[in-house]
């Protein structure tokens, strides 16, 4: 068995020519989305129920019924929907 007792030392008092910092949008302006589902197109198969990771999707009269507060916009809904039933508030159908 072979031990490795190398250290590599970084130089920390190195100066950065330029520092890059990403431009961050202001979190105000940005609208939450949430996902709603088209009852027109919904075929009532449960598979969104099955599927949201927080439980914030329930059938009522055999549509599928998002519920905005426990809803945490991760899509995975819109993704397993057959028949695409399912799409952002702020996107068009």
């Amino acid at each position: 068995m072979v031990a490795i007792n190398e250290i590599e030392i970084v130089d920390s008092s190195a100066t950065i020519e330029e520092e890059i910092v990403p431009e961050v949008k202001d979190s105000s302006t940005v609208e939450p989305s949430s996902y709603v589902v088209d009852a027109e197109v919904c075929i009532g198969c449960n598979i969104c129920v099955r599927k949201c990771p927080v439980g914030a999707i329930t059938m009522k009269d055999g549509k599928a019924i998002i519920d905005s507060t426990k809803c945490i916009s991760c899509g995975i809904c819109a993704d397993v929907c057959p028949v695409k039933a399912i799409h952002k508030t702020n996107d068009e159908k």
